[in-house]
């Protein structure tokens, strides 16, 4: 068995439903980087994952980030 435990300063974390759609809402202005993270199979894009994909969110824009691909984990 194992566990996490992530802090974060912000209240922009999500966890994916069945279908692994999230959303987050009333995020503000600015340029971010969306990490993701499997509990198993580590970050999505390795290493380098772990930096993210930067998005640009404008005032009042709904951003779609399209599938983000991510490998099933090893079994």
């Amino acid at each position: 068995m194992k566990g996490s435990i992530l802090v974060f300063n912000h209240p922009y974390c999500s966890v994916t439903d069945a279908d692994g759609a999230f959303e987050f809402t009333n995020a503000p202005e600015g340029r971010y980087r969306l990490m993701v993270r499997h509990g198993t199979a580590g970050w999505r894009g390795g290493v380098e994952g772990r930096n993210g994909q930067v998005i640009n969110i404008k005032s009042a824009e709904t951003i779609d980030v399209g599938n983000l691909e991510f490998p099933p984990p090893p079994e």
